[in-house]
């Protein structure tokens, strides 16, 4: 399935093996979910397209998602970047004093 077919109640498994529930009808490359299970509760959020791995297609069957030449960029770029000074991954704080 392609990612721009992805409707609003579809459930779909994360890159991090969540499963989620597709909450719009949004295109584009940010959609907003909610991701069912998490221990806490149920979990509400925006999570960029890159990050669907498979689609529910019904009967215990995950279906793989088919990604735009633009999305698979986006992807590649977000992944380079992991680690280079994004805050929250492992760059240094900003609050700290300089010596």
């Amino acid at each position: 399935m392609r990612a721009t077919d992805i409707r609003q109640g579809m459930k779909i498994r994360l890159r991090d093996g969540l499963v989620a529930e597709v909450l719009d009808n949004r295109r584009g490359n940010a959609r907003r979910v909610r991701a069912l299970g998490v221990i806490f509760g149920d979990d509400e959020g925006d999570v960029a397209i890159y990050d669907f791995l498979e689609v529910d297609a019904g009967g215990g069957r995950w279906e793989p998602i088919e990604f735009s030449e633009t999305q698979r960029n986006a992807r590649s770029i977000n992944d380079a970047l992991d680690g280079f000074g994004r805050p929250g991954r492992d760059a240094p704080s900003t609050n700290r004093p300089r010596s």
